[in-house]
């Protein structure tokens, strides 16, 4: 039986020395770094095309004004990142299209292959302004300008 006390003895001493706090020691450390890529993920939706028929001349254009037409379509972009959108016209040969996103303060750009719009991650909705004005002598009679868009990651 003595024996058995000596041994349960020098246990519990061990069990006591290795749980006491200021005498432990880490028997080792290791560190993992996990990296997650998430893609990029955009989507442009054209709801009601920012498409525009007019006649030509307009009135006020005898008087050197443009043709300002307000909350011309409606398209929505949802992006995981900052993004751009440039646009061009289609069927605007004689004229100069001016746009820009309805009810901002945002100042009028050219749509040509160097406008672009930027904006950050999330979900909109815009529709557009448009301004139209004679370049040359266009033909008179019914006309019709359509923006075609393109949204990209910056």
């Amino acid at each position: 039986m003595g024996d058995v006390v000596r041994v349960l003895l020098v246990v519990g001493l061990l069990l006591a020395v290795i749980s006491t706090p200021g005498i432990t020691k880490e028997l080792n450390q290791a560190t993992t770094t996990v990296r997650i890529v998430i893609p990029v993920v955009q989507q442009l939706t054209i709801v009601d095309p920012v498409a525009l028929s007019f006649a030509y001349p307009w009135d006020g254009l005898e008087r050197g004004l443009p043709l300002i037409i307000s909350d011309v379509g409606l398209m929505q972009i949802q992006s995981n990142a900052s993004w751009f959108l440039s646009a061009q016209a289609f069927q605007g040969e004689g004229f100069q299209i001016y746009a820009k996103p309805h009810n901002t303060h945002s100042d009028w750009k050219p749509v040509n292959e160097f406008s672009k719009w930027t904006g950050p991650m999330g979900s909109y909705e815009y529709s557009w302004d448009l301004k139209i004005e004679a370049a040359g002598t266009p033909e008179p009679g019914s006309k019709t300008v359509q923006l075609v868009f393109t949204l990209s990651h910056l």
